[in-house]
């Protein structure tokens, strides 16, 4: 968290975790995309190429334009994206949304406080983790299979 914070401030909730794993010689990829443009958030050309070797660690922000090419490789490919944003950032297209405060405070309320999971699969855990993939889902597919007259 100290290099987050130095990136975003003292402050920091975590938004979400993704695992994102591809199985040895897949040929599947995710095309380029920033991520904020799905998430709802509100937050302040050139292509660099940098790929990772194993091990190292990526910090970007959501408007980052980032791919995942195919894993061409003889090894699983395994990837942990944690979303850490700062509570002044407001969710613009969910009617509400979630994080846990990992460092620092909160003084604008923008989003429900998640409590640390007590144990693995609790009843409350999974309540918690339904409504906010509910949530989530429902600011992510806002507008979709609506057709345009």
């Amino acid at each position: 968290l100290d290099v987050v914070e130095e990136v975003i401030g003292p402050d920091i909730l975590v938004w979400g975790g993704t695992f994102f794993i591809k199985e040895p010689h897949t040929e599947s990829y995710v095309s380029w995309h920033q991520d904020l443009r799905y998430w709802g958030l509100d937050d302040e050309a050139t292509v660099l190429q940098v790929p990772m070797q194993p091990g190292q660690a990526s910090f970007h922000h959501g408007k980052l334009l980032h791919a995942s090419a195919p894993n061409r490789s003889a090894e699983r490919r395994i990837g942990f994206a944690i979303n850490y944003i700062a509570p002044h950032v407001r969710q613009t297209v969910a009617r509400e949304d979630f994080g846990m405060l990992v460092r620092g405070e909160d003084r604008y309320g923008h989003f429900h406080h998640v409590p640390p999971p007590q144990e693995d699969l609790s009843e409350d855990a999974l309540a918690w983790h339904n409504r906010i993939l509910t949530t989530q889902n429902e600011a992510m597919y806002e507008g979709a299979g609506v057709t345009a007259t």
